[in-house]
């Protein structure tokens, strides 16, 4: 079984720089580079709002830093033009068994949102949930619910149901 603090302490005793680009992971004792998730959300916002939408959402799990912070993005950009986000939080036990398994909860809450509305998620596999649920549901994607996810996960939005649009990071450069 792999241990990450084993792993970890051998990059220690040889003397080899490592830096933290997880998420998910912090307090590990090295330094932590992260892009900036509320500027996504910004960035998400902006998007939804040059398509003319005038109703937005955003899904996400209130778990991670990172989902809070691109959420914040999101939601105080939109308010500066004037516009409200609805939200639908989850965490990590509401998950189902598999991956692939409808998720009824998200797909009441997506029934309903008014129509036409913009979703931003916080990331893609959630975004590939939701269109999922779409599917599941017969809810039109774009015209009703339009889904944009973040990180462009190119192996998420290759699994996806259709085509998932996202906010991007140059994870690679970081």
């Amino acid at each position: 079984m792999f241990s990450a603090g084993k792993f970890l302490d051998q990059f220690m005793k040889r003397k080899i720089p490592t830096v933290n680009v997880s998420e998910k992971q912090s307090g590990v004792g090295m330094a932590r580079v992260l892009p900036d998730n509320a500027a996504a959300g910004r960035m998400a916002a902006e998007y939804f709002l040059e398509k003319k939408f005038h109703h937005f959402a955003f899904s996400g799990c209130e778990d991670f830093a990172f989902s809070r912070l691109r959420r914040i993005g999101f939601s105080e950009r939109l308010a500066v033009e004037g516009f409200a986000c609805m939200e639908h939080q989850f965490g990590a036990g509401k998950w189902p068994a598999h991956s692939l398994d409808p998720l009824p909860e998200v797909g009441q809450w997506l029934s309903q949102l008014p129509k036409p509305c913009a979703v931003f998620t916080h990331a893609d596999d959630h975004a590939r949930r939701i269109l999922s649920e779409c599917e599941r549901l017969e809810i039109s994607v774009p015209e009703e619910i339009a889904v944009l996810g973040c990180d462009n996960d190119e192996i998420e939005c290759e699994l996806s149901p259709m085509p998932i649009s996202s906010v991007s990071f140059p994870l690679r450069r970081l």
